[in-house]
């Protein structure tokens, strides 16, 4: 293991042993400093504020499960190491649930109270990062939100509740969850939102982009720096209470696979045979994926059994072109945030940019709808964005504006006079069934001059009915114009 200089105290009533374990540390160059005495112990934390703290249960009138208390209290961040005589067990385990990262039994060799230091170090470093990672995600929760109306992402949303719920009631302690969708469909943000909805929440979120880090990266990352089988000081380790999110996961090597399902099948293990009466704590592991998992199977670059594992509870996100007017409410949404952001504010969509977006097939889903959105905002002259302004390819701009522009010929005209006998024309594409529900609403609007009572008898719906579905298309603009 790699020596990691750093501040150390020992606090320590037998001289000799302590005096050995401060020459063995300055040998490394760490920064010792010793005591015997608690309330020397608290000054010498508050004034050199130390990478580790090792001490010694049995210490007099104040006891060392007195100082990790009194340490934890006052809001130090470092490391804790517990030393315990023979027979008192049971102190040791109380320590550390109180705060103490691990305990050594005495005897002990020089050796045994080095390399415990070195892996608290490295473990209270890595824990640093990742309450920085912690903070980055909060912030970026803040700026997403689970936008939508739909029926599909209605029943996403049901499902992803209850599969957080449902997850935390697994006996192994550590369950698993896929995320599988298109590129941009919101997986990262349903990571986070099933972590909120988890009886874990308060615990720290971890997540790894498997396709931005190179293999060793991910490894060190994951497992930590140790070349074993065994996993003490990495990610995997500190997310204990909480969830770790592995982004696009069919990205990560072979290797790595094995090693992860090696650790899958190590954490039930564990937490079937608690040792020393320490729970295992639970850990939600949240992967994703936008690929065919079968194709990967098949082609021989992700593993099926460790698919099995991760399989326990599976969410398939929607496609945005599959989630109706869930485009417009998140399109609005993007831009009341980010005019927020950039002070622009008071921007809105004309009716052409709205048909635009509703007509896009939308490729990228959300991300590449955020992105036109907040390009749009900041390049739009006037207050009120446009079609051309969301940059959007031609012909779907052109659908756009045809649909919204009355009198303007469309190259699928179609004239109803039996519904029963009406012929449609598909060769020259689709037609969508909400856009002719929207004509035909149109035209009882211009039919009936805008009245609401009459046009609803044209198309056989109630007046309620109408209004909604005048809500849904967006066509209130219509019944202002037929008022004038």
């Amino acid at each position: 293991m790699v020596v990691i200089m750093a501040k150390v105290i020992l606090v320590e009533d037998e001289q000799a042993l302590r005096r050995s374990m401060r020459r063995r540390l300055e040998v490394d160059d760490h920064l010792v400093f010793e005591t015997q005495s608690v309330p020397v112990a608290v000054s010498l934390v508050r004034e050199h504020a130390p990478e580790v703290v090792v001490t010694d249960i049995n210490l007099g009138p104040e006891s060392g499960i007195d100082l990790v208390h009194q340490l934890r209290d006052l809001g130090y961040r470092g490391g804790i190491i517990v030393i315990t005589a023979y027979g008192t067990i049971e102190n040791a385990v109380e320590a550390v649930r109180n705060g103490a990262d691990e305990f050594l039994q005495k005897p002990l060799s020089l050796e045994e109270v080095m390399l415990a230091i070195n892996r608290t170090i490295e473990r209270r470093r890595m824990a640093n990062r990742l309450n920085l990672y912690e903070r980055v995600d909060q912030v970026a929760d803040l700026q997403e939100a689970m936008v939508g109306k739909s029926e599909v992402w209605a029943e996403t949303v049901d499902l992803a509740e209850r599969t957080a719920e449902a997850s935390a009631r697994s006996a192994s302690g550590l369950a698993a969850i896929l995320l599988l969708g298109e590129t941009g469909t919101g997986k990262e943000t349903m990571a986070r939102f099933i972590h909120r909805q988890s009886a874990e929440k308060s615990g720290p979120f971890v997540h790894i982009r498997c396709y931005a880090l190179p293999a060793k990266v991910i490894e060190r990352e994951l497992f930590g720096s140790s070349g074993g089988e065994t996993f003490g000081s990495g990610l995997f380790d500190l997310a204990r209470g909480g969830s770790i999110f592995l982004d696009e996961i069919t990205e990560m090597p072979m290797p790595l696979q094995s090693r992860l399902l090696a650790l899958l099948v190590q954490r039930e293990e564990e937490s079937e045979r608690p040792e020393n009466g320490i729970e295992t704590a639970s850990i939600r592991l949240i992967a994703s994926s936008s690929h065919d998992l079968s194709k990967k199977i098949e082609g021989g670059t992700f593993r099926q059994d460790l698919f099995f594992r991760l399989n326990m509870f599976a969410i398939s996100l929607p496609r945005l072109r599959d989630r109706g007017d869930d485009v417009v409410l998140m399109a609005k949404h993007f831009l009341a945030m980010h005019g927020g952001e950039s002070g622009r504010t008071g921007l809105a969509f004309s009716p052409n940019a709205l048909a635009a977006l509703r007509f896009h097939s939308w490729p990228g889903n959300v991300r590449e709808l955020r992105n036109s959105v907040e390009r749009a905002a900041l390049l739009c002259n006037e207050s009120t964005i446009s079609a051309e302004d969301l940059a959007i390819p031609a012909d779907v701009k052109a659908k756009g504006n045809e649909e919204e522009v009355p009198g303007r010929a469309t190259n699928k005209m179609v004239t109803v006079t039996n519904p029963q006998r009406t012929r449609f024309e598909f060769s020259t594409g689709p037609i969508k069934l909400d856009m002719l529900e929207k004509e035909l609403i149109k035209a009882a609007i211009r039919q009936t001059g805008g009245n609401i009572s009459k046009a609803a008898k044209l198309v056989g719906m109630t007046r309620s009915g109408l209004r909604y579905r005048i809500e849904r298309h967006d066509l209130r603009h219509l019944i202002e114009e037929m008022a004038t």
